[in-house]
């Protein structure tokens, strides 16, 4: 075993399928964890990541000193059963190795991290909340989640929130030792301000004439997506108006029915899951986004990268990112008759202008940025 420091990344997944289970390929590191990784490597730590995977322990990084582990971290809150099996994964990770830092994202992830952390006697302890979930859920959850929030804060170091909100709130509420804002988890910049082009583009793809309108949404097909107002929104619009879903989720069935009761099945198209968001941004003439709630959409800042004007429900994690006439276009939550009209009437406001504001605005959200906060961030807590 390496003699070199160790720190623990955990992170909340998706429950895989059988064969994504027992997949051997690669995992590909995203700018969720990457920035930390990189530079918990730079100050001579190990890391070891939580993954979803039956043989994560033989899959290793070819760039990073970087190894997994079988984490069953999934994302459900109230799934007992594969709970239970990742505490008792962490803590057998936690007495196989000296661990002395952990880095803790997400909801299951953060009260895990912490809980074993705190029982172990771990150094240091951080959490990343990816936008606190105690804001638009029942009554009793808001309760029961942010006051698990405000009691796990004691066994915290640093806090790191992405959004205005949850960082007024953090350093109100909250009793760790540091508490940070910063701007997400970051895009990869130059990939998406650049101009790409493909003679087989999406137009091409789905036979649409070069008049047609097309709005873009993109994400998980989740309930807190709020797709279904999308959907609906088109009765509202003309009939050159075209919304393109990228996306897979647990809603697709139900959304799918809504399409064929509304009759909108060649206005309405599914992409399915894609790897070509930057051509489809450039491809496109609008982004929707209609979530009930954000930590801070990514997908926002690729769009607003891209030079897409964007569209969003005035809620926290995309007020954050657009400011409305400025650099896009706010709308309160599934109110159509607003959204319908600022949609018929674009031509009237200066597009350029606010594709302009929209880039000026994202150089400060790029990964490269969001790198050096980390930087700062671990420095201060290790005292480097």
């Amino acid at each position: 075993m390496s003699n070199n420091k160790i720190a623990l990344i955990l992170v909340n997944y998706n429950k895989p399928s059988k064969t994504e289970y027992e997949s051997k390929e690669d995992i590909k590191l995203n700018n969720f964890t990457l920035p930390s990784i990189r530079v918990l490597n730079e100050f001579g730590y190990k890391v070891i990541m939580a993954s979803n995977r039956k043989f994560a322990s033989n899959l290793k990084s070819k760039i990073y000193n970087l190894e997994f582990y079988n984490s069953y971290i999934y994302r459900s809150v109230f799934n007992l059963y594969d709970n239970i099996k990742a505490l008792f994964s962490l803590i057998r990770l936690l007495r196989k190795y000296k661990i002395e830092l952990i880095h803790c994202h997400t909801p299951i992830g953060g009260l895990l991290g912490r809980l074993i952390g705190k029982i172990f006697s771990i150094k240091y302890i951080i959490y990343t909340a990816h936008g606190f979930h105690f804001y638009n859920e029942a009554k009793i959850k808001t309760v029961l989640f942010r006051l698990i929030e405000i009691f796990m804060s004691r066994f915290t170091n640093t806090i790191i929130t992405i959004n205005k909100e949850d960082f007024e709130f953090a350093k109100k509420n909250m009793k760790s030792h540091f508490i940070y804002h910063i701007n997400g988890v970051g895009i990869n910049y130059n990939e998406f301000i650049e101009n790409k082009f493909r003679p087989n583009n999406i137009r091409t793809e789905l036979d649409l004439l070069p008049s047609d309108f097309l709005i873009l949404s993109a994400g998980d097909l989740v309930k807190n997506k709020n797709v279904g107002f999308q959907i609906k929104l088109m009765k509202y619009l003309p009939f050159k108006y075209k919304l393109l879903i990228a996306g897979k989720g647990k809603q697709l069935f139900k959304l799918r029915k809504i399409v064929r009761i509304l009759n909108l099945t060649d206005r309405v198209l599914f992409l399915g899951y894609r790897n070509d968001l930057n051509y489809l941004m450039k491809e496109s003439d609008l982004f929707i986004s209609s979530s009930s709630r954000e930590g801070l959409s990514r997908v926002i800042m690729e769009a607003m990268a891209s030079r897409l004007i964007c569209i969003g429900s005035n809620v926290r994690g995309i007020r954050d990112l657009i400011d409305h006439n400025k650099n896009g276009f706010l709308f309160q939550k599934n109110d159509y008759k607003s959204v319908s009209e600022i949609i018929l009437n674009l031509d009237k406001f200066n597009l350029e202008k606010i594709k302009e504001n929209a880039i000026v605005k994202m150089q400060d959200y790029s990964v490269e940025k969001i790198e050096e906060k980390h930087k700062h961030i671990y420095k201060e807590l290790l005292k480097i």
